[in-house]
């Protein structure tokens, strides 16, 4: 049984437009900057506690549990540490996209090209990894729908751990995978 408390949450979340946060870009870029010069992990590991300690946590009108990804109900952040490129590119057209539509407002726009992605310039993982992808396989891998690479490098890289690069190396390098312990190494087919 939903309760009547239940249901307007539901109806609320499912009747809410999905919108742009900036606000978790900011923090990241703004701690980004002050941390130049030091090594990757560290400037990662404070831009991770600034965000913890400088997000809000809204609470919406009747729950109990609570905690979002940004400031509205149905809220989709910007990651320019990762990609940046393709946000830039489209969007313009995010509230008029047919999937995904996205509210993003003028000043939303002009306070990351302005603010945040001038910094990111040549600085991001999507950047990295095309600059190393082989023209021919760049031609065929991005944005074609042939390979179904760009979520990888552009946003969710969770699995892109130190051992699976470490595995991946070797593979491509023709040593095998000699190491069979889980989490070592990639396994062959």
């Amino acid at each position: 049984m939903i309760t009547p408390r239940i249901e307007k949450i539901r109806q609320n979340y499912v009747n809410a437009k999905p919108q742009i946060s900036c606000q978790r870009a900011a923090i990241w870029t703004e701690s980004f900057q002050t941390t130049e010069g030091q090594p990757a992990c560290i400037r990662a590991a404070k831009a991770f506690y600034d965000c913890c300690d400088r997000l809000g946590v809204h609470i919406f009108e009747g729950e109990l549990v609570v905690g979002a990804v940004g400031e509205f109900r149905k809220c989709g952040i910007l990651t320019p540490e990762f990609s940046w490129m393709w946000v830039d590119r489209e969007m313009d057209q995010f509230a008029t996209r047919p999937q995904d539509p996205y509210v993003m407002t003028e000043e939303q726009r002009q306070f990351v090209r302005e603010k945040i992605f001038p910094y990111w310039k040549g600085k991001s993982l999507e950047e990295a990894f095309l600059a190393r992808l082989p023209a021919e396989t760049r031609r065929i891998a991005v944005d074609t729908g042939v390979i179904d690479s760009d979520s990888k490098w552009r946003q969710a890289v969770g699995e892109s751990g130190r051992a699976v690069q470490k595995g991946l190396r070797r593979h491509l390098a023709g040593g095998g995978d000699k190491d069979r312990r889980p989490g070592r190494c990639l396994r062959r087919g």
